[in-house]
C-alpha cells in the first residue's frame, strides 16, 4: 500500500477515534495531510469507502493481535490482561477511543456498508473473547459482551471525565473478579 494512502487511512481513523463520522471530510483530511481531495479520491473515491477501509484495517489488525495473545499466553488471566490493555492503552497514549466503539455509538446514522464492518469487528471480539476467555463458561457469549459493554464504558468514561488513570483503575476491579 503507498505511503499516502496509508496517511489518509492513519488521518481518517484519527478523526474517527475522535469525533465519529461526521468529525472529517475530504477537504479537512487534504488541508491536514498537505494534499488535494481528488489525491485522496484517487484511492477512496467516497467517505464511506474510506470509512470502510479504515475499519476494516483496524479490526484485521485487532484480529491478528487478539490471534497473537491467543498464541503468547495460555492463562486466561494473562489473555484478559492483555485483552483490557487495548482500551487502556487508547487512553492513555491517544486519549481515544477505538473507532468501532465511536462509530458503533452513532451505528444508525452510518451508511449500511459501515454498519456491516462495524458490526462485524464486535462480533469478531466476542466471539474470539467466547473461546479465548470465557470457554468454560455456560454463557460465553453473554459474558463476552459484558466484558466489550464494561470496558468500553470504562474507556468512554475515563475520556469523558478526562481521567486517564480512571480506565487502569476500572480495569483492574473488572479483572479482579474474573
Amino acid at each position: 500500500m503507498p505511503l499516502i494512502q496509508e496517511q489518509i487511512l492513519d488521518a481518517a481513523e484519527s478523526y474517527i477515534r475522535s469525533g465519529g463520522y461526521n468529525s472529517f471530510n475530504f477537504s479537512a483530511l487534504a488541508a491536514k495531510l498537505n494534499i488535494n481531495t481528488e489525491e485522496i479520491e484517487h484511492y477512496f473515491p467516497t467517505k464511506s469507502e474510506l470509512s470502510i477501509a479504515v475499519v476494516l484495517r483496524y479490526r484485521l489488525a485487532v484480529n491478528d493481535a487478539l490471534e497473537k495473545i491467543s498464541q503468547d499466553y495460555t492463562s486466561i488471566e494473562e489473555r484478559l490482561y492483555h485483552y483490557a490493555n487495548f482500551f487502556e492503552r487508547a487512553i492513555i497514549i491517544d486519549n481515544k477511543i477505538c473507532p468501532c466503539t465511536i462509530l458503533g455509538a452513532e451505528i444508525d446514522a452510518l451508511p449500511s456498508e459501515i454498519q456491516s464492518e462495524v458490526k462485524q469487528f464486535f462480533i469478531d471480539n466476542i466471539n474470539w473473547l467466547s473461546v479465548a476467555i470465557f470457554a468454560d463458561q455456560k454463557n460465553a457469549k453473554l459474558s463476552a459482551q459484558q466484558l466489550i459493554a464494561s470496558l468500553d464504558g470504562a474507556a468512554l468514561l475515563a475520556k469523558l471525565l478526562g481521567d486517564k488513570g480512571l480506565i487502569t483503575q476500572l480495569i483492574a476491579r473488572f479483572t479482579q473478579k474474573h
